[in-house]
């Protein structure tokens, strides 16, 4: 690596500062340079002198699916009595100052509790609601009651932005799916027209992207994935 940073910029906004750049190194190699890029799941993949890179985002991307795509299940409220709402009555005892939480579950999968929280947090604009959310393995009543909250195995604080009072409707992927350990929303884009969003929430969703990304590499560079890992899809 050159001790001199180097700035790569993709999309359509890199052309004009590009275009701004008067030296050139002596190297003559440029600390500047355009890069298509294609849009992905998860942000965006680009190739950088012959190896495939993808940007996975912390914010959740939009997906193709559509609303009725049998790929997607829609997650239900928590109800009295359950084990979820007794760890929702728990976290609502230490809330994030601004947001308001809900819990749902998976009505095909009743392994995990997922707390969606939305809100405006302390000097921001209140024009959006900002959308944190963390998913928990379930625990039995004796448990929360023992231990207090546990951690969450999931946590996804920038899922995203939507209008104050619009509705979203929270899914996740099927099991057998690509989206499979993807939590997904339902909801208007600033356009008004609906569409899905969704990020990776479980660590065998994170190993088989990354599985992907080694698979699509130029020969090169390419490494085969470690069956091994796949040990990460088996309590999930």
């Amino acid at each position: 690596m050159s001790s001199r940073e180097r700035v790569v910029l993709s999309g359509a906004r890199a052309a004009d500062p590009l275009s701004r750049i008067a030296d050139t190194p002596a190297d003559g190699r440029p600390d500047v340079a355009l890069l298509e890029t294609v849009r992905m799941n998860t942000g965006r993949a680009l190739v950088v002198g012959g190896q495939g890179w993808r940007i996975v985002d912390e914010v959740a991307q939009r997906i193709p699916e559509e609303a009725d795509d049998p790929k997607l299940r829609t997650l239900v409220a928590s109800v009295a009595g359950s084990e979820c709402m007794a760890l929702h009555e728990l976290l609502r005892r230490h809330p994030q100052q601004g947001f308001k939480p809900e819990m749902l579950e998976d009505p095909g999968d009743g392994r995990y509790c997922f707390s969606i929280a939305r809100g405006v947090p302390p000097n921001a604009s209140p024009k959006t609601d900002q959308i944190v959310v963390a998913v928990y393995r379930k625990p039995s009543a004796r448990a929360v009651d023992a231990t207090g909250a546990p951690a969450p195995i999931a946590s996804l604080p920038r899922f995203g932005r939507v209008t104050p009072g619009e509705k979203v409707i929270w899914k996740v992927g099927m099991p057998g799916s690509e989206l499979a350990g993807w939590i997904v929303a339902w909801g208007p884009a600033s356009t008004g027209r609906m569409r899905h969003v969704a990020a990776p929430w479980s660590t065998c969703a994170l190993w088989r992207l990354g599985s992907e990304i080694l698979q699509s590499q130029a020969k090169e560079y390419r490494v085969a994935a470690d069956e091994k890992n796949r040990k990460v899809c088996d309590w999930q």
